[in-house]
């Protein structure tokens, strides 16, 4: 402890907790004992996160500055972090975009199969097998919509309509190949559409 002033404790603990009565003491200190005042006061002021000497008048200047640099810091990290938000790649969009670049894969693989383009609709506007069945026999795909008019199950009450268009895709079908000798193929699939992007 020294003699001519409070501890080193005392101090910090003046200068946290009263810090006007900490800057009239290291006032009186200064004019009194320029020593002390430079042994124990003074590296109180001199910390980046302290105040100015007491016989200074740039603390008011420091607060300013520090204030100001420290909102300029702020809005730069506030423009980056919203400029990088708008640049981030939507996942929803990417994941249909890799959606689609895997149903066309597997149709350049697999030609002769039909592959069902992605649906990109929700779970509740799905179309039924019925449904399905006649979008393709208006296509005039006339196997697709076999397929599908076969999954109808008894219980639906599309059932016998799905019946009556397997019988009319039959007739077609007798139709085509009797009405047209030369030709080998009764039914030539049309080709899916490719998109371009």
């Amino acid at each position: 402890m020294p003699a001519d002033g409070p501890s080193k404790e005392q101090l910090e603990y003046y200068f946290k907790n009263s810090r006007p009565y900490f800057d009239e003491l290291a006032k009186q200190l200064y004019d009194t004992d320029r020593d002390y005042y430079n042994k124990y006061i003074a590296p109180f002021y001199s910390s980046p996160f302290g105040g100015a000497p007491v016989r200074s008048t740039s603390a008011p200047r420091r607060t300013a500055v520090f204030t100001v640099a420290g909102a300029v810091v702020a809005l730069l990290v506030a423009g980056i972090s919203f400029f990088l938000t708008l640049q981030k790649p939507d996942d929803t969009n990417y994941e249909q975009k890799k959606e689609i670049e895997d149903t066309q894969e597997k149709a350049r693989s697999k030609p002769d199969e039909q592959i069902e383009e992605p649906d990109t609709k929700t779970k509740s506007d799905k179309l039924s097998n019925y449904e399905k069945g006649l979008k393709f026999y208006k296509q005039k795909d006339y196997d697709a919509a076999a397929r599908y008019f076969n999954k109808v199950t008894k219980v639906d009450d599309n059932y016998d309509n799905a019946q009556r268009k397997l019988e009319q895709i039959k007739k077609l079908r007798k139709e085509n190949s009797s009405g047209n000798e030369n030709n080998r193929d009764r039914y030539v699939k049309p080709k899916p559409v490719e998109r371009i992007r």
